[in-house]
């Protein structure tokens, strides 16, 4: 051996012999010094079966992380400072790529909806500790055909490969802002509807207090929306009629009432108007009754021609 020897000052991994027969992996290190016209060698050894054991220990534990990430239905990725390490197949699925290869080492910020990047990039900044889980956070992905999908986002600090990473989870929640979006837009339809419809439209509850009262209600009765809300439904009613109305009320709210009535009722100027009525109960989801509802038009004008054709008739 001469001291261009290939094998200096190289750290090599080898298996020793212990007196007793048992084996153990060491490093080894060779350095030579040359002396004159020859070289001298000065061998180091090391005992690394620790080190060996550890990082036994950690691929096991990689491929446990690694086996359970790719049984679980949601989307799991581990990024450091914003490098994509680790995605199972269900981030694949979800973000339409064809293979794990696609993502992997991406730029996290490049996947996040532009309207998105700051905060997130705010989020990677903080630095949290190991351990430290961070809030729940909406926000829209960008999938590999450049479609928005909206999600829902938690990281948690991990170790991963010994190093700080972050391990994030994503809940594709777009058909849930859809319909988000569809109930809004039924509600405010519905709301228009309420407002501007030429039928008196009173919402009670299970106590036959006003809940809701639309415009033309407060039209037909003379009261305000803010007047009428917290009210029996009696304070419509003259007294000579508010116990046969509390009944019908009664009947209604248990489910064996409802339809159409024809009633006199009393305005908040005391002024007594004929009314139609078309009542039903409302039900929850479980078919439990939760209220009422009613429309009603005044037909007082209607009733009273109705009368004086019929004198007429007579005469």
């Amino acid at each position: 051996i001469d001291g261009d020897e290939q094998l200096q000052n190289r750290k090599l991994e080898l298996t020793a012999t212990r007196k007793d027969g048992t084996e153990l992996p060491i490093e080894l290190v060779l350095t030579s010094h040359k002396i004159a016209k020859s070289f001298e060698f000065t061998v180091f050894i090391a005992d690394i079966s620790e080190r060996k054991r550890a990082s036994a220990a950690m691929a096991e534990s990689e491929q446990r992380f690694r086996t359970l990430m790719e049984c679980i239905p949601e989307a799991v990725a581990v990024h450091r400072g914003g490098e994509v390490l680790y995605v199972n197949a269900a981030t694949v699925r979800l973000l339409g790529a064809d293979s794990v290869e696609q993502l992997i080492g991406r730029q996290l910020l490049d996947l996040v909806h532009p309207d998105f990047r700051a905060t997130v990039a705010a989020r990677m900044a903080a630095g949290e500790a190991v351990g430290s889980l961070t809030p729940m956070l909406e926000e829209k992905l960008l999938r590999h055909d450049g479609s928005i999908l909206d999600t829902e986002i938690q990281g948690v600090r991990i170790l991963y490969d010994g190093e700080p990473a972050t391990l994030v989870t994503v809940r594709d929640i777009t058909e849930r802002k859809q319909a988000q979006e569809r109930l809004l837009a039924a509600n405010q339809a519905l709301a228009l509807e309420f407002d501007q419809a030429p039928l008196g439209v009173i919402d009670w509850d299970l106590d036959f207090r006003v809940v809701r009262w639309n415009p033309a209600a407060e039209t037909i009765f003379g009261y305000s929306a803010a007047e009428a809300i917290g009210q029996n439904g009696l304070f419509i009613v003259p007294e000579p009629a508010q116990s046969a109305i509390a009944a019908v009320g009664a009947e209604l709210l248990s489910g064996k009432g409802g339809g159409r009535s024809s009633n006199e009722n009393i305005r908040s100027d005391g002024k007594l108007i004929q009314c139609e009525w078309y009542n039903a109960p409302l039900r929850d989801s479980r078919g439990l009754i939760v209220g009422a509802t009613s429309l009603v038009a005044d037909i007082t004008a209607r009733k009273k021609a109705e009368d004086e054709i019929q004198s007429l008739a007579f005469h």
